[in-house]
């Protein structure tokens, strides 16, 4: 589901980025220099004007298409300070090198927990000492209410898509069925259906996972304007440090 009806339809306003691009800015104390991997970094929506501060970006993420869509925006811009990697995100390919991790828009837990453990452990290798991990989060607490909800809406005039979502409480896993259809195609190539699971984990559970791979928890907030957790948070935003 990672390619061009992801860019179609899951983005945020351009004034969600710039808000939230502030927030890493201002939270991970970024300076012209600071060298950011962006875990799961898409077309670039953080990486781009991060590397246009003047932060040394690298964009891992594991699809292809989103990777050549960041590309193209890498040689419109001229931007000398990013370096794109198609890798998986439990093999990052760094060693003590960064001085912050971003992980933003729900784009960690897709796995089982010895894989997830091994995701944070692989982030915690790649950062120097004192560096920090900013992990973006839908509200764990608020994820249940999601189970059994169906939307439709419109891509564009061609294509229709339907989200299912369905939460096992026992696992506390979300499952995001989609259905894509375009009315353009014939019949046989018209309908895609992709599948989507997140392990959602509590803080008390994060804190332990963090715990076991050297991070402490340093902040909790429950958005990107600065408020304060809660169980009516839109998210939960987790900035850890303490590796080495």
């Amino acid at each position: 589901m990672w390619d061009e009806t992801y860019l179609l339809s899951e983005l945020p306003a351009e004034e969600e980025t710039i808000e939230e691009v502030e927030f890493l800015w201002d939270k991970l104390q970024l300076k012209t220099g600071s060298v950011v991997l962006d875990l799961c970094c898409g077309q670039g929506r953080h990486a781009l004007p991060l590397a246009e501060r003047g932060c040394m970006v690298i964009g891992l993420d594991s699809s292809r298409f989103l990777l050549d869509e960041a590309l193209k925006e890498v040689k419109r811009r001229q931007l000398i300070r990013m370096k794109l990697i198609e890798a998986d995100m439990r093999a990052i390919p760094l060693q003590n090198v960064c001085d912050a991790v971003i992980n933003i828009y729900t784009s960690f837990g897709f796995f089982g927990n010895a894989d997830n453990i091994t995701v944070l452990s692989n982030i915690a290798s790649a950062l120097k000492p004192g560096g920090k991990l900013l992990l973006d989060y839908w509200n764990p607490y608020s994820v249940a209410q999601l189970d059994g909800t169906r939307n439709w809406w419109w891509i564009n005039d061609d294509l229709l898509v339907l989200a299912e979502a369905q939460y096992d409480a026992v696992s506390g896993v979300l499952y995001d069925y989609r259905t894509v259809i375009n009315l353009r195609r014939d019949e046989e190539n018209s309908i895609r259906k992709f599948v989507n699971r997140v392990r959602f984990y509590f803080p008390t559970e994060l804190e332990e996972k963090l715990k076991a791979v050297g991070f402490r928890i340093l902040d909790l907030y429950g958005d990107f304007d600065d408020r304060n957790f809660d169980l009516d948070s839109r998210r939960l935003i987790v900035i850890a440090g303490g590796v080495h």
